[in-house]
């Protein structure tokens, strides 16, 4: 969707779309979380041992992880069994924190201003925010503020749909200048109306809350 403001003979336009992910994100993916979500967690002589394979430039990516392999398989074999319970429940909480993070970096936004004078057109910039807007009326420009409103949403493996919802304001410079995150958690837009400096926001799920918040 757009939004079109105008002033005198200048208009300042915003095109907004889904965020894709570039061809074999997924592989990185599965990378980051290696080296963000698991290794952190695992004893420090074995991290240093994983982060000389790794900037071991003479092999391969396929020959990297089978070394990798073969230092953790050294490692849990030598373990008792308390200490491998431990292990394992330490990183399979933060592998889960590290994807409820990803999910939600990955349903994002993004927004590009266009200023039009006249017969000119003149690109201004880009924003990404997180969620999806609902409709045109989600979004809205108020004295040189872009202000728009989303909804997050996303399969969890231990809580099943995660859904909330999220107000950002950003500036001429389309930078993310004021935010509030999580509200009406388990709960979707269904209906959003911007009037002056504050913004109306009715959400879902077994009962309709109207929400009012006020942009200073």
């Amino acid at each position: 969707p757009s939004l079109v403001g105008s002033e005198m003979c200048i208009r300042d336009s915003y095109i907004t779309y889904q965020k894709h992910l570039p061809y074999r994100y997924s592989e990185v993916l599965q990378k980051e979380r290696f080296n963000e979500a698991i290794l952190p967690h695992l004893p420090e002589d074995v991290q240093d041992k994983i982060r000389d394979i790794q900037k071991n430039g003479s092999l391969s990516s396929y020959e990297q992880w089978e070394r990798i392999s073969e230092v953790l398989e050294r490692m849990y074999n030598g373990m008792d069994e308390d200490e491998k319970r431990r292990l394992i429940d330490e990183i399979e909480e933060a592998v889960r924190e590290w994807e409820n993070k990803i999910e939600a970096e990955m349903r994002k936004t993004v927004i590009h201003k266009i200023r039009i004078d006249g017969g000119n057109i003149e690109y201004e910039g880009r924003g990404e925010v997180e969620g999806y807007p609902l409709n045109q009326f989600s979004m809205d420009e108020y004295q040189g503020y872009f202000r728009i409103a989303t909804t997050t949403s996303f399969w969890n493996r231990d809580r099943g749909y995660v859904e909330y919802n999220n107000l950002y304001v950003l500036d001429e410079k389309m930078e993310v200048v004021g935010e509030l995150k999580r509200i009406a958690e388990n709960e979707r837009i269904y209906s959003t109306r911007f009037m002056g400096d504050r913004v109306y926001m009715v959400t879902f799920k077994r009962t309709d809350p109207l929400l009012s918040l006020i942009h200073i």
